[in-house]
């Protein structure tokens, strides 16, 4: 076997261990996080923060897309609308209703709509 062979075998098993497949899913999580622009308004932020908490449940979780939207009591185009974060079709009350069916107990969406309501006190 060549040296090159044996690097490249070397490199490929260091990318079957656990540590560098959890390194990877959280480089995909910051990277789907961050691909998004957050609007101005307060209800864009509160939703956008929701759509962005419940995208990190899917993935820290391993859900399909059909899980998802199971966990969430939604469709799967729903689903679709709120990991691409698309707020400009989803409204606020979805958002929270699906954030509620998650079950997911986010401080992230908790603080979030905290900070809608004060925004408007």
């Amino acid at each position: 076997m060549s040296k090159l062979s044996k690097e490249l075998q070397e490199s490929l098993a260091k990318t079957q261990t656990p540590e560098f497949k959890k390194k990877i899913q959280e480089v995909n999580i910051r990277a789907e996080s961050t691909n998004m622009v957050r609007p101005a308004d307060p209800v864009g932020r509160v939703k956008f923060d929701i759509c962005d908490a419940l995208t990190k449940m899917k993935v820290e979780n391993k859900l399909s897309n059909e899980e998802f939207a199971s966990r969430l009591g939604i469709t799967q185009a729903q689903g679709s609308l709120i990991t691409h974060r698309k707020i400009n079709k989803i409204s606020l009350d979805f958002l929270v209703s699906a954030a509620t069916k998650s079950g997911t107990q986010s401080q992230s969406i908790r603080s979030a709509v905290e900070r809608l309501s004060l925004s408007f006190a």
